[in-house]
């Protein structure tokens, strides 16, 4: 396989094509008086591996088949290749998951873009397919679940009987048709082994040369997924700080004009930000973290690039010893404040 949908993929996520027809199929089923189905992580992710396996390892629309687990709507033995795919290629969701399909034929699968009207109109055009999204027979009992994956010529939808131990897919409407042929692999994460409040993740921005740095898993993979120009470089730091223990906040802000993240654990430099820098927009409370290291707290070193006023973080001296001493234009600013190694 080109591309290996057991793992995560780049189509996980909810882009803007796949909410537009998200809400079409939802808008539909409103006409006729039926409920919104929740969006499922597991079965979004089924729909967009499936679009990926469809377009770039069977290279031809082939309906409900994947490309190691053919389907048959004449061999019986063939239909828990469909049934099971949510389970079989390890997404969150556990029960059997039911598949409309649509797609253009031939090379129009990877040169035609199938938006969200036409793919819902040909389904509505299809009388087994309409029974399906609007729950007539055979499909009575309620759907609890759906998952969206649209790619160039093919649209998958996915829906369920049972809800998601997963929860809701991210949704990123900043990007329309984000599969791409050129695998992309999430993290896999694991429990913390100290159960740390906050796990920071840090980018290098190979336009800006800076790096940015989130707690949040969502973000951190729709920029891994949507954002080639940021090379992730993993779990930089954890936090053990929270606001009830009496750590102190860790604002973020853009700064609009160098396209570049600052981040400051000082309440008053926030506040003089905030007073006087309109090109900075406060971005909020991202962590907490000390602001000494009695805890035991590993020293976040800071610096400032006075090429572009910009600011480095890292919690080695050695990096911090490397920047000064080798590039000539880093000024060492002290400790930011205090975080737990990772």
């Amino acid at each position: 396989m080109a591309t290996n949908y057991y793992s995560n993929t780049s189509e996980d996520t909810i882009d803007g094509d796949e909410l537009t027809l998200y809400n079409l199929i939802m808008d539909y089923r409103a006409t006729l008086g039926l409920s919104t189905i929740p969006l499922s992580a597991g079965l979004t992710a089924t729909a967009g591996r499936h679009v990926l396996d469809t377009v770039y390892n069977t290279g031809a629309y082939e309906g409900h088949s994947w490309s190691d687990a053919p389907y048959s709507s004449s061999d019986s033995s063939t239909y828990t290749n469909m049934w099971d795919a949510p389970t079989r290629i390890g997404t969150s969701y556990t029960g059997n998951g039911y598949e409309i399909s649509t797609g253009y034929v031939g090379s129009f699968v990877t040169n035609t873009i199938m938006t969200a009207a036409n793919a819902l109109a040909n389904w509505q055009s299809s009388p087994g397919h309409n029974d399906v999204i609007t729950n007539q027979s055979p499909w009575l009992q309620d759907w609890l679940a759906i998952g969206i994956g649209m790619h160039k010529g093919i649209a998958h939808v996915w829906f369920g009987h049972e809800t998601d131990p997963g929860g809701t897919p991210t949704i990123d409407t900043s990007v329309s048709d984000s599969g791409s042929e050129t695998f992309v692999t999430l993290p896999v994460d694991t429990a913390d082994a100290d159960n740390s409040a906050f796990e920071i993740y840090r980018f290098f921005n190979t336009l800006t040369g800076s790096h940015f740095f989130t707690t949040s898993t969502e973000e951190r993979n729709s920029i891994i997924t949507n954002m080639s120009t940021m090379t992730y470089e993993g779990n930089a730091f954890d936090s053990n700080a929270t606001a009830d223990s009496g750590g102190a906040a860790v604002y973020r802000f853009f700064n609009t004009a160098s396209g570049v993240h600052f981040y400051t654990a000082d309440a008053e430099e926030a506040q003089n930000i905030r007073d006087n820098l309109p090109t900075f927009n406060d971005e909020g409370i991202v962590y907490y973290a000390s602001l000494t290291g009695d805890s035991g707290g590993t020293a976040l070193y800071r610096l400032l690039n006075t090429q572009n006023g910009t600011h480095f973080y890292t919690t080695s001296a050695e990096e911090r010893d490397n920047a000064v001493s080798t590039t000539g234009h880093y000024v060492y600013e002290g400790i930011a404040y205090y975080v737990d190694l990772a």
